[in-house]
């Protein structure tokens, strides 16, 4: 089986489209939009659209009348959103039975783009939902025998993003694979996981707008015990 890691945005438009219907995808971003997912539906949401753009999304609602608009701009909710793109925001009392549309920097782009892509089988990932996704992936690899494992680190605008490799690098370790990209969580102390994200590029920046406490969410390990899944219309699901 091939492990196919991609870093950044840009690198999900090269990623090959052969033989999609037997690859394995997970998307990762830890800060935030993934993490926000596995919390919303694991507090009861019913399910999650994930949108290219805030445009896309304002559009979305027209035709979901009553979903939540969810996201961020420069890591703050925008004015005409519901909830913005922190963890706090998606507690059972907003989003239980509710219908989400989600657009964020990076995280949702990615998932967008996988789903076009033709792969049938995308996972969410995040360290909030790490055992639940870890035992997830160990039976699909035991009894489905992919193709292809992709990884996709959601990334940042200008490049790569620290916590997002760590998170893949920790998941591949538990799987009990080889690639050189474990030596991150080796090199990792778990429990100074939130040290970790905060000094990452876009943990410093959370902590400078006062969002400490989504880097603290971000970095706790179980705490949303939810598998989250893309299903056949696009839409992240909380898969039984």
């Amino acid at each position: 089986m091939k492990i196919e890691i991609t870093w950044t945005p840009a690198q999900l438009k090269t990623v090959s489209t052969a033989n999609e219907e037997n690859t394995i995808a997970v998307v990762v971003d830890v800060l935030r939009a993934t993490t926000c997912m596995a919390c919303a539906l694991y507090n009861g949401a019913e399910v999650v659209i994930p949108a290219y753009s805030h445009d896309e999304a304002r559009q979305l609602r027209l035709c979901y009348p009553g979903a939540l608009l969810c996201g961020e701009v420069n890591h703050l909710k925008p004015q005409d959103f519901d909830l913005g793109n922190s963890p706090k925001d998606f507690t059972s009392r907003a989003v239980k039975n509710r219908t989400l549309i989600h657009a964020s920097s990076n995280g949702t782009k990615a998932i967008v783009a996988i789903f076009a892509a033709g792969v049938k089988k995308i996972y969410t990932g995040c360290f909030a939902q790490l055992s639940v996704l870890t035992e997830a992936l160990e039976h699909d690899l035991k009894e489905k025998f992919p193709s292809k494992l992709l990884l996709a680190a959601a990334g940042s605008q200008d490049g790569a993003s620290y916590e997002d490799l760590l998170f893949i690098s920790c998941l591949l370790y538990r799987l009990g694979m080889k690639h050189p990209v474990i030596s991150l969580w080796r090199a990792c102390d778990p429990k100074r996981l939130f040290e970790h994200l905060s000094m990452s590029k876009n943990g410093r920046a959370l902590v400078k707008k006062g969002l400490v406490a989504d880097v603290l969410f971000a970095a706790s390990i179980d705490t949303c015990p939810v598998l989250t899944r893309v299903c056949e219309k696009g839409f992240v699901v909380a898969w039984k």
